[in-house]
């Protein structure tokens, strides 16, 4: 290295090992040349820009909303750019989680998808622009109300992976998803269910837990569930599970209070319209066959004159116009709790953000002592 005063002039890379000088403080100071140069400067470079492209993508939602197979290339192909470049680097960590990540893959995509569960579903368009996606529930797939899968289907995007609500019981002999045509694949989904009623698919699951201790069955005995347009699936999910246990007196069920708020009477025929499984015949979203600890009340958000007609062809005393007075759901629960002699409510909830914040404020005004234990 050359010397000038007395004084080193060259800085060296990040290895210590090779002198570079286009270093800060060296006599060619020059940051582009200085990340390539060397191979650990390159690789820490090329690790360092693929983790930023990786944060910069998930950041930014527009490129999930509108180019999700690219945000999925991309993610997939920078994370293992960044973690074989780091582990070059010189962090042998991450050794150890590349192969736990080849191993999380495998269990997931090979013996899931591949193996264990079935390759085969129904599809059946729906009104309202749903599709219905159904398969012979396996011995090998077990899952709890309110809970995701994961599901591909090769014909509209190979290796695309998305999570979708079980809207069935878990004691429901069929697996039902139910998916609304809201982006670019749902839309595709849509197209292909109009043409084919069954479809290669591969699927890797279940996920998610809920956010209460629902099967707690002696301090929750009143249910309330506010959902809003297609998030009503996983609370028909829980909804039935609950009843099939008060049906079969494996748990005491003393109300369920079931809020639901929609544009169209089309989303509510399209549910309703689903088997009922071996929950009893019952349905929460049929009135005629619900258990009389059912409390239903559909909400539509957009009533117009045409809409009113067909309110009464459905159930014109659980169907009204307008949106959801959460204060007034939330205190008639408080009272029939109280009458009841119980002092847990479990609140469920799927919806809008505005309306998931709704509810969390109402528990907070509405509830006699958060952290003791009064309840409500």
């Amino acid at each position: 290295p050359a010397i000038a005063g007395g004084r080193r002039l060259v800085s060296r890379d990040l290895s210590g090992s090779v002198d570079s000088i286009y270093g800060l403080n060296g006599p060619n100071p020059d940051l582009i040349k200085f990340s390539l140069d060397g191979n650990t400067n390159f690789t820490g470079t090329v690790s360092l820009v693929a983790m930023a492209v990786l944060v910069l993508a998930s950041v930014l939602s527009i490129f999930r909303r509108f180019g999700f197979e690219l945000w999925y290339i991309v993610h997939i192909g920078g994370a293992l750019l960044a973690g074989w470049y780091a582990f070059i680097h010189g962090a042998d960590e991450l050794g150890a989680v590349l192969v736990w990540w080849a191993v999380d893959m495998g269990a997931r995509y090979v013996l899931m998808a591949g193996v264990l569960y079935p390759h085969k579903a129904s599809l059946r368009k729906l009104p309202g622009d749903i599709v219905e996606i159904s398969f012979p529930k396996p011995a090998t797939f077990e899952y709890e109300a309110g809970q995701y899968a994961k599901i591909s289907i090769p014909r509209i995007g190979f290796g695309q992976f998305h999570p979708i609500t079980i809207s069935s019981s878990p004691r429901d002999p069929v697996v039902t998803m139910h998916v609304r045509g809201l982006g670019r694949w749902s839309r595709r989904l849509g197209k292909l269910a109009e043409r084919q009623e069954e479809v290669a698919f591969l699927m890797e699951g279940p996920y998610g837990k809920l956010m209460i201790e629902l099967e707690n069955r002696k301090r929750y005995k009143m249910v309330l569930m506010v959902s809003g347009g297609i998030g009503v699936t996983p609370m028909v999910s829980i909804a039935n599970d609950l009843l099939y246990e008060h049906q079969s007196e494996r748990r005491e069920v003393k109300k369920i209070k079931f809020v639901w708020a929609l544009r169209s009477v089309e989303l509510m025929r399209a549910m309703a319209d689903r088997n009922a499984g071996i929950t009893g015949g019952a349905n929460v979203l049929d009135p005629k066959s619900a258990s009389e600890v059912v409390d239903l009340s559909v909400y539509l958000t957009k009533c117009t004159g045409a809409v009113d007609e067909e309110i009464n062809d459905i159930d014109a005393g659980v169907t009204k116009s307008g949106r959801p007075d959460m204060d007034e759901i939330f205190l008639e629960m408080k009272r029939a709790a109280r009458e009841a002699g119980e002092a847990h409510i479990a609140v469920c909830v799927c919806g809008p953000s505005k309306m998931v914040d709704a509810c969390r404020q109402a528990s907070r005004r509405f509830s006699d002592g958060v952290f003791t234990r009064d309840g409500v």
